[in-house]
Parts: C-alpha cells; structure tokens; sequence
C-alpha cells in the first residue's frame, strides 16, 4: 500500500508501539493520523507529543474503549465488578450482555466505539496496537467465579445470599467471558471494514484496505516455566488466559484474512518484554493511583499478625510512594532492579517499540519482512491435497452404487449443517426427481417445479418423512400450510419464550434459514439459478483448452454414449455447492 496521500487509523497510537509507530508512517507522509487513545488526556496527549514531527499530515485525536458501545465508550472498566462502571448498573450490564452474546446485528453494529471511528474518518489502514488479550483477559473470570461460587455454597447451605448480589454476581460473569468477547470483536472488525449486505441503515460505505495488529505472546517470549505470575503459582492462570485469547484472536484473523472482501490482514507479535517509554524519578501508581506511603514500628505478636488490621498497624505518612522507575507503557512501570531482571539473558529479555514499529511500517507498504504470524499460520496449516481430489470421484461412485443397490437417495441429515444446506439439498433433490437433467429444469416453468414438488411430498410418504425426521419444517405452496415434526431446527429453540410471533417476514427468513419452502416465489428463484449456472457453464464453448474454467461445460453437459453431448444429471451436492459459492459469497480462497 502506498501510504502517501492516506488516512490510517492508529489504535492504541498514544501507547507505547503506538506511537513508535505513528514516528515512523510520518516519515511516508501520510494525509492524516486517527490517533486512539482509551482516554481524551491520553489521545489528546499522543497528538501534542507528535504534533512537532507531523508536518503537513493532520493529526486527529479519538478515544474511548473499542470493545464497547459507543455509550459506554469512556466508563472504566476493572477485574473487579463492583469497581466497573458498567459491570455494576443493571441496565448497562443487561445491555453489555446484549451486545456480546445477541446475534449480530445493524443495532449492534452501528453503536460500536470501532465503527463509529471508522464511520467518521474513513481509514484507508487500521493499525491495532491495542493489548487486546489483556483487555479481555484480565477481566479475571478467577476471581469472579470465587465470589460467586460462595454465593452459591451460601444457598445450598440454606443461608439466606443477597438475591440481587447473585444476580450481580452471575451476569457480570456472563458479561466478562473470554470467547463471546473475542468472537464478537472479530465479527465487528470483519463487518466493519468491508462494504457488508447486512442492511442498509449497517452498510459501510467505505472499505478498509489495510489491517495490521500488534499481538502478544503472553509470557513476552517466556514458557510455562515463567516467574513473574501475578502472586499465583507458576504458571498463573490469569496469564496462560490471556495467551490463550492472544491465540485464539491469531487463528480468528487467519480466517479473516482469506475470508473474500476482508483487507489485507497481518499480526506482528513480539515475544519479548517492550520497552521504553521515558526513563525517570516520579511517584509509583498502581492501577491508576499513588501508592500511599505506611509505616510503624509496633511489632504485633505473630500469632495475631494476620488478623484483621488494628488500629495501632501501620499508619500513612502522608507522602506517596517515589522513586527512580522505567516506563514500558502499557506494561507498566518497573524499578531498576526489576528491569534490570526481566532483561537478563535467559529471561524476556527485551525489544524497543520502533523495532516492532519498523516491521509494521514495512508490511503496511507491501514489504515481507517474515514477522507476519497471519502468513505463517496460512502457510503452515495443510490444505486441500491433489491426492484427496484424485480419488474423490471414486468416493462419489461407490456412494451412487450404494444409493442404487439399497434403493435409497442419500440427500441430507442435517448433521454437517447449516439447516439451509440440508434445505438446499432437498429443492434441488425435488427438481432432480422431476426432471433428471439441468437442462429439463430449466425448460420447466416455477408452476410445473412448484407443483410436482408439491405431489412429491403429499404422495412420497418415505421422502416426506426422511425430511421431517431430520428437522425440517415444509410449507405448502399456499405459504399458510406447514407440516412438522415436534423438534425443528428452525427457528431455533426460543428458550424462555414460548412461541415466536409469526409473520411475513419471519417466515421468509425461516425459509431461507431451513425451511422447504413450496411456494412458487422460491421455484422462481430456483429458475433464476439454473439460467445462472447454464449461462457459467456455457460462459466455457469448448473453444478455449486452457485451465480456466473449473465449472465448465461439463457441469451442464455430458458426453453422450455415440459421441457428442446431453444433458447432464443433476446432482443435488454440485448444486448446493454451486449456491454457496456464487450466490451466498462462500468460497475459500485459501487453497
């Protein structure tokens, strides 16, 4: 990407690597810098550091948590619910809920803190130099299951827990858990930066060309055997958390990355400790505040030292804790000697934030540096195989000489999934029954596919049962009939509620979810596909003899037993497959 002339978002541009970075994107003149910060003081100050070094580029401070809604963008989040001002209000933690387990939709979408900054400036890249993994992490679920595991034991035991403390207690869980957090951050991130068919009040009308995040191993390089564990054993568990969701965030933007219309996806992840921001004498603050000076020279007697405290234990100074410290920036502060610790030989050791931003800068201009975790997880992975496709038309044989010797079409169990690929399969499996080949098909009109689908199911009763067996509801053709079996899988089992309201819409949605749908504006749109697949097939007229087409002729055609070509037969598989990938977007591209 040429960065001259550009927009870039920098997540996290007021932290550490962040601003290292935007140092170096200054150097290739970019038109404007989005500089986030999860505070104003923080955004505001990243843009005054820069400010000297920016020349003609704009500099544009933005703020607030992008995991979040946009409401709840400047609220403080903690590991501990009764301190997090959005864990803590009930409408605010029903809501966090909503936005992290609800299905994802326009609503949430468009109220999210990441769309709105992307929304308003428009990036042509988005640099995430935000600690996703300790965000999420260490929001402890450790801590909080204890607390709420006491409150449970205090139930069964009969005594007599606050109702509202439990409740607090179970939805705060539910709202800090790991993967629905990570999972919907992806979903956000993915359908924000490329122009999405989600709706039209969700649609971005802008596109995102360039993506590239700065992970975190966890341990900065380290292993199981890692000494510095937050006071647990070794090795914490809140830290083999957060590398587990630093993973898992990895293997989540692999699949953006070869998922067709994402932006170009990359991750640098350091493995060793990141320093330095500034080297200095100040007061030493801890998770936000200054440590309080405290002292006394009152031994109490050992046995009663760890009581409560006392009124005679150490009393406060007045004065915060001061001393000489190293900056890491989002790592925090550290002493001489524990610097001088974690840096030796042997432990994490360290890497200087313009090293990372060095490679960064360079992937965003269309360099290889080698250091891409997305790229090398691509090219590690095993893919499809020539061998696997070689003996695939055998597999395929033998299934047709098992459907024929057992009299039985093996169509769908909805097993694999998703129900609209079992629905898929069965419509095309009606026009197969009825009329053999592509070609009879399409020369049949949506009347004569509507009504011989119809017979089929009043008459067949072993293929109507095959079909309500596996939980797929059929609705007749006068769209106010439907036959079902006591379990559906669509809709989905609505939990609480006992029934969902019906209505056109919602019924055009179960259709499309899972539903064999009769009704003649279905077999027009089956029509529509098969001119679709015709006009692909026949887009290949023989004449060319290179390796173009995959779908070619052959896909419509056959050769015929004296030389020339029919019609071939359809075969319910090629079809569905055909659906996923042209009409629903689905195909791989990683191959």
């Amino acid at each position: 990407m040429d960065i001259r002339g550009k927009t870039v978002l920098v997540l996290g541009g007021a932290g550490l690597v962040g601003r290292a970075f935007c140092r170096k994107l200054l150097k290739n003149h970019p038109k404007k810098i989005v500089i986030g910060g999860l505070t104003e003081t923080e955004a505001k100050e990243g843009v005054a550091v820069l400010k000297p070094e920016a020349g003609n580029c704009e500099l544009v401070p933005v703020w607030g948590n992008v995991f979040v809604r946009w409401e709840f963008k400047d609220l403080r989040r903690s590991p501990d619910p009764e301190q997090d001002e959005i864990l803590k209000d009930p409408k605010r933690r029903a809501q966090l809920i909503r936005d992290i387990l609800d299905p994802l939709d326009a609503e949430i979408l468009t109220n999210n803190t990441f769309v709105r900054f992307l929304d308003e400036h428009k990036p042509d890249a988005v640099i995430d130099c935000i600690n996703t993994a300790t965000g999420i992490a260490y929001q402890d679920l450790y801590s909080q299951s204890e607390r709420l595991r006491t409150e449970i034991a205090n139930l069964r035991s009969g005594a007599n827990p606050d109702p509202g403390n439990l409740v607090t207690l179970t939805e705060s869980m539910i709202g800090s858990l790991y993967v629905p957090q990570l999972v919907r951050h992806i979903q956000i991130m993915f359908e924000a930066m490329k122009p999405t068919k989600m709706s039209p009040e969700a649609r971005r009308q802008h596109k995102v060309t360039a993506y590239i995040k700065c992970g975190t191993m966890g341990t900065g390089g380290m292993g199981l055997n890692i000494p510095y564990t937050h006071s647990e054993g070794k090795p914490s568990r809140v830290l083999m958390s957060k590398t587990s969701v630093a993973g898992a965030h990895s293997l989540l933007m692999t699949l953006m990355s070869i998922t067709p219309g994402a932006p170009i996806v990359k991750e640098i992840k350091p493995a060793a400790a990141i320093a330095w921001k500034d080297i200095r004498y100040d007061k030493i603050y801890r998770k936000g505040r200054p440590i309080p000076m405290v002292d006394t020279t009152q031994p109490e007697i050992l046995g009663s030292v760890f009581a409560p405290v006392k009124p005679n234990s150490a009393k406060p100074t007045g004065e915060d804790l001061q001393s000489v410290m190293i900056d890491t920036g989002e790592n925090g502060v550290f002493s001489a000697g524990e610097f001088e610790a974690i840096t030796s030989i042997g432990q994490m050791e360290f890497i200087t934030p313009e090293e990372i931003a060095d490679v960064m800068v360079g992937e965003l201009s269309g360099g290889n540096s080698g250091k891409d975790v997305v790229g090398a997880i691509d090219a590690a992975v095993m893919g499809p195989t020539y061998r696997a496709g070689a003996i695939r038309e055998k597999a395929l044989r033998k299934l047709d000489e098992l459907e024929k010797s057992n009299d039985v079409d093996s169509v769908a169990f909805e097993i694999l999934g998703p129900p609209r690929l079992s629905k898929l399969l069965y419509e095309a499996y009606f026009l197969k029954k009825a009329f053999g080949t592509y070609e009879a098909a399409l020369h049949a009109s949506p009347d004569q596919m509507k009504e011989s689908a119809e017979k089929m199911v009043k008459e067949d009763a072993k293929l109507r049962a095959r079909i309500l067996s596996i939980g797929l509801p059929i609705l007749y053709s006068d769209g106010k009939s439907v036959l079902r079996a006591d379990s559906v899988v669509i809709p989905p089992d609505p939990g609480k509620k006992k029934e969902f309201p019906v209505n056109a819409e919602r019924v055009d949605q179960w259709c499309f979810d899972g539903w064999i749908d009769l009704r003649k504006k279905n077999w027009e749109m089956w029509h529509d596909r098969l001119k679709k697949m015709k006009a692909e097939a026949e887009s290949d007229d023989g004449s060319e003899k290179s390796s173009r087409f995959h779908r070619g002729r052959e896909f419509w055609w056959q050769a015929g037993p004296g030389g020339g070509e029919v019609p071939a037969q359809i075969r319910v598989g090629a079809v569905a497959g055909w659906l996923f990938t042209v009409e629903d977007e689905g195909e791989r591209i990683k191959r």
